[in-house]
């Protein structure tokens, strides 16, 4: 679903203060130096790939390719809801 849609939907389930900010050059870049990391052999003891097991750089390499190739546009969501 697009930004907007979520938007819509979220405004009608009484949500109120709806901010959407595109972090998609943001995230691009925090797998990129991941991948990095994970290329030297460098990742720390303790990360996301402990949770997400031993597919976590393959997972992180397409998620990044994802957003490069328009395919997928993160973004995130803060709103309220009143009451």
């Amino acid at each position: 679903m697009t930004p907007e849609e979520t938007v819509e939907l979220l405004g009608a389930a009484g949500f109120v203060d709806i901010d959407v900010t595109d972090t998609g050059q943001d995230d691009l870049q925090r797998y990129r130096a991941t991948l990095a990391l994970a290329e030297r052999g460098e990742l720390p003891a303790l990360g996301l790939h402990v949770l997400m097991g031993p597919g976590a750089v393959e997972k992180w390499r397409n998620s990044a390719r994802n957003i490069e190739e328009g395919r997928t546009h993160p973004v995130r969501v803060i709103c309220r809801k009143p009451g």
